[in-house]
């Protein structure tokens, strides 16, 4: 990337958001900025680096070999550091000023940032894979440090093999989830990479340690978490004996609560899963506008499945289980649709189903869940 056009788009006044395609896999500025960041007088309020997490199954950058720099001399730094080296300065420069902020975490300098305050940060979305150097105790001491957070989003993924205990603990003083959470409105605890490929494809469970929580281990966090204004809530779990009290607490705790999407894994492969049950537990949440289920049905095809006949068969029986969930749902008021996750031919996405309140009674295609794996040999 010339720095020259970077600096360009820095030093326009009327730019305050900077976006890069999820699509883009590397970002290197030459020479790296910091001598010049400084001079330029940045308005930035949100900033948004957000790499497709599959580009570790492409060449994973922290084992990169030495590549040069724009004068050909060898550089002996990996991909994830040039990009810090790189993205680092502008970040902490605009700390004054940033309202949101997306970034890998391989390449965000938390051990900087938590020694500087964040006045403005309401907004902060971490992804990619944990490395090594970077616990969740530093993490948790950021987030105290953002005094107006509203929305956070961790999704984080554990390398096979790392020894760093990525899954949240359940103790009374836990790494992250002791934070003051008065004031969130958006919560997401998620899987990174999302765990239904770990469960569909061999190399991306070697490549990436999926620890989910129970049922029991969601309740608990939620429990000690005071979320009055909680509004969107994203969560992924595996069932087990506790899972009744747990949607029983997500449908009565938040009052604001309108967008709920769960992940519903059964510990039981050879379970049959209970869907009415779960909406019914579901139905009393009065604020709902909008909830996404990926429940896991035993009798989902696989990922990615080119039998065109299985397809059409699984189409029916999703039609008919998306409609009886909305109409058992529609005991929500405000309920605008019921969405199930459904695997397409090259992707991931949400099939809306609307009630019949809603003007009329129609399915729609809604947004895609995860970005789509790519199309390896060794693995399709």
């Amino acid at each position: 990337m010339p720095w020259a056009a970077f600096k360009r788009c820095l030093s326009l006044p009327n730019i305050t958001s900077i976006t890069f395609e999820p699509r883009t896999s590397y970002i290197g500025i030459y020479p790296f900025p910091g001598h010049e960041i400084g001079s330029i007088p940045l308005v930035l309020t949100a900033f948004s680096y957000n790499p497709d997490i599959w580009r570790i199954l492409d060449k994973d950058p922290s084992q990169a070999p030495l590549h040069t720099d724009e004068n050909g001399s060898p550089n002996m730094v990996n991909l994830y550091t040039t990009e810090s080296l790189s993205l680092s300065p502008l970040i902490l420069r605009i700390r004054e000023t940033l309202q949101s902020l997306t970034l890998p975490i391989e390449i965000a300098p938390l051990d900087r940032m938590v020694l500087l305050s964040w006045p403005q940060l309401r907004e902060l979305s971490l992804s990619g894979q944990f490395p090594n150097g970077v616990t969740p105790s530093l993490l948790r001491n950021f987030v105290t440090t953002l005094p107006r957070l509203a929305k956070l989003s961790v999704q984080l993924a554990r390398k096979a093999g790392a020894t760093i205990p990525l899954r949240p603990q359940v103790m009374p003083h836990d790494a992250i989830f002791s934070v003051d959470s008065i004031s969130l409105r958006e919560l997401s605890i998620r899987d990174q990479p999302r765990y239904y490929y770990n469960l569909g494809f061999s190399d991306v469970a070697r490549c990436w340690y999926a620890p989910i929580w129970s049922s029991g281990e969601a309740l608990s966090v939620l429990r000690r978490m005071e979320m009055p204004n909680l509004h969107t809530l994203e969560l992924v779990y595996e069932t087990d004996n506790d899972d009744d009290e747990l949607l029983r607490h997500i449908s009565s705790s938040f009052p604001r609560l309108t967008h709920l999407e769960l992940h519903r894994y059964r510990k039981d492969r050879k379970q049959i899963v209970p869907h009415a049950h779960v909406a019914r537990m579901l139905a009393s949440a009065a604020s709902l506008r909008s909830i996404n289920l990926n429940l896991d049905f035993h009798d989902d095809p696989k990922l990615y499945c080119e039998n065109m006949a299985e397809r059409s068969r699984y189409k029916r029986v999703q039609d008919g289980r998306g409609w009886e969930l909305a109409s058992i749902l529609g005991a929500c008021p405000r309920l605008e649709y019921v969405a199930l996750l459904t695997h397409g031919l090259n992707t991931s996405f949400w099939l809306q189903f609307h009630p019949t309140r809603c003007a009329e009674r129609r399915c729609t295609s809604g947004p895609v869940d995860s970005p789509p794996l790519p199309h390896y040999p060794e693995i399709l």
